[in-house]
């Protein structure tokens, strides 16, 4: 969960799962993490591969909305309102 926050490529993200991480399994602790780091790439990369509920709490309770937010990500607060 590292990488995501320290905003890791795609490429380097699919290499985990290729190397047998599942997103379903652990994709809201990964949808977090993103979220945290703030990398709309990330995100949208998630939300392709999973079928995240963005409106739904996440395991910390929290929308990734508002995790986007408490953590002063403007650029992907405006892209998760579109």
């Amino acid at each position: 969960v590292d990488a995501v926050q320290l905003r890791a490529s795609i490429p380097f993200l699919q290499s985990l799962f290729d190397l047998g991480m599942r997103i379903q399994s652990y994709g809201a602790d990964f949808m977090v993490a993103a979220c945290q780091g703030g990398n709309i790439e990330t995100v949208a990369y998630f939300i392709d591969k999973t079928s995240f509920d963005l409106n739904s709490p996440l395991p910390v309770n929290e929308t990734a909305l508002i995790i986007a937010a408490e953590n002063g990500h403007k650029p992907l607060v405006a892209w998760l309102l579109e």
